[in-house]
């Protein structure tokens, strides 16, 4: 009822942000990787981060014990190695110790949907995908996003002529822990 109450004008502009964040948490809001008509303001840090930093941190976890090193922002590998330029940075790089394969996993902070061209998917992400596969070797190289209800298949790939597959998978934020070992029976088995 205070929210109702509340006029604004000129004279309050400097607390608008403040009051929009009282309303979140007062009434219980929280933030999702959905799309929705509510006002949602920038966190103070960046999503990709976090949901990058959060899943390495899962896989880390569940793998060290099963054999597997996890890494993140690796930077093993050039794009040109002669001169060494243009750093490769795959947000994850997971190796299995007992015959050194490596599965790659970039994190993306994004919503995709069916209705959109290749469900969203940007060309420069699956150009990256496809460089890491040629110049890592790699077992498997996925693209992970948030789950939405967007109605998309739980499993996405793209496949070129050259054996290139990039896997698209997605991580439910409701339901991590399932989430993560569906991932990890999909990549590794």
């Amino acid at each position: 009822s205070d929210f109702e109450k509340y006029v604004p004008d000129r004279n309050m502009k400097d607390y608008t942000t403040a009051l929009l964040w009282s309303r979140v948490f007062l009434t219980g809001k929280s933030f999702t990787s959905f799309s929705g008509s509510e006002i949602a303001l920038a966190l103070l840090f960046p999503m990709e981060t976090l949901f990058e930093s959060y899943v390495a941190a899962l896989l880390k976890k569940q793998l060290t014990p099963m054999g597997y090193t996890v890494s993140a922002q690796e930077k093993s590998y050039y794009l040109f190695d002669d001169p060494k330029r243009f750093a490769m940075r795959p947000d994850i790089v997971i190796r299995r110790k007992s015959d050194d394969a490596i599965f790659i996993m970039d994190t993306k902070w994004k919503i995709l949907s069916d209705s959109k061209v290749n469900y969203g998917i940007s060309q420069a992400d699956m150009y990256q995908m496809y460089a890491y596969q040629k110049k890592y070797g790699a077992e498997n190289i996925t693209l992970l996003y948030p789950k939405t209800e967007k109605g998309l298949p739980d499993n996405i790939e793209f496949k070129s002529l050259d054996n290139v597959v990039v896997k698209v998978l997605f991580v439910d934020l409701f339901d991590v822990q399932n989430s993560i070992s569906h991932i990890l029976e999909t990549i590794l088995m």
